[in-house]
């Protein structure tokens, strides 16, 4: 019997499902949405076998999982299918073929935008009449509880993308040759110089996904109208805001994080913004 998320990969399940959001709490660690809570939370209830699963079959669920992000604006994040599907990646992060890791860092990104937006739009829609004000209230919640997923899922992604080592090690280069080395033919040359290009190709692309992703996961704490919609849940602030500092605190203690500026300043970002907040404990 296939899966849910498989289902929604395959685009067998064509409507949104039919139940109310799962509201989410961030946790300590993420294992510790790998056990069923008991008061209906959000948890990673079904997780596809990542490590099992062909290139092409992986893309193809991410590419559904793209277009359901965009229709609801990044809410998507809160559907149990779509949660697993990334809980699962970011679990197998290090395994995982290199293509998927920046589509991951990419597609949270994206969504971590759209969420943002759509606060904006929201708080146009508030009139100084109570006219509609339960259903300001319950989009709100709403999008307030998928904000905290996209901060649980970028402050991991940030710790995935961090650790990961710098292209020049990945690709063995400037190892084994000392000063009495002998240089090679014209065509080692060549080589060497297009794996060292190649390399510091892949060192940038891999600094771009690291500031992407403290960028906008301070964004969720601090951009547009964010401040306004963390005001009407003290408690979810709190919990979205330790993960965004939390991220910012990790790449501090990365060495090769702080090599490159635009990096260090968006960690930097992570850690004030969330302080920065006005109308929240600190």
């Amino acid at each position: 019997e296939p899966t849910l998320w498989r289902e929604r990969a395959r685009g067998e399940l064509s409507t949104p499902l039919l139940q109310a959001m799962k509201d989410f709490t961030l946790p300590f660690k993420p294992e510790e949405l790998l056990a069923q809570p008991c008061d209906g939370r959000l948890w990673a209830s079904d997780l596809p076998a990542v490590d099992d699963m062909p290139v092409q079959e992986t893309n193809a669920a991410l590419d559904d999982l793209i277009g359901r992000l965009l229709s609801s604006q990044g809410k998507d994040l809160v559907e149990d299918a779509s949660f697993s599907l990334l809980f699962a990646i970011l679990q197998a992060w290090p395994r995982l073929d290199e293509s998927i890791q920046p589509r991951v860092v990419d597609l949270l990104a994206d969504a971590s935008r759209r969420l943002i937006a759509e606060a904006s739009r929201l708080k146009k829609t508030v009139k100084p009449s109570k006219a509609g004000t339960d259903l300001v209230e319950k989009a709100g919640r709403e999008l307030r509880n998928a904000a905290k997923v996209a901060a649980f899922f970028m402050r991991w992604a940030a710790e995935r993308v961090l650790k990961q080592p710098p292209a020049d090690v990945l690709a063995g280069r400037g190892r084994g040759r000392g000063r009495g080395a002998k240089v090679g033919n014209a065509m080692q040359q060549a080589e060497q110089a297009a794996a060292a290009e190649e390399a510091k190709e892949t060192q940038k692309a891999l600094e771009r996904q690291r500031c992407s992703v403290l960028t906008e996961l301070a964004g969720l704490i601090s951009r547009g109208a964010m401040p306004w919609l963390w005001l009407s849940e003290p408690a979810a602030f709190q919990q979205a805001a330790q993960a965004v500092s939390d991220a910012g605190f990790y790449a501090l203690d990365s060495a090769e994080a702080l090599k490159h500026r635009d990096t260090k300043q968006s960690a930097l970002r992570c850690i004030s913004d969330p302080l920065l907040q006005e109308g929240q404990q600190h």
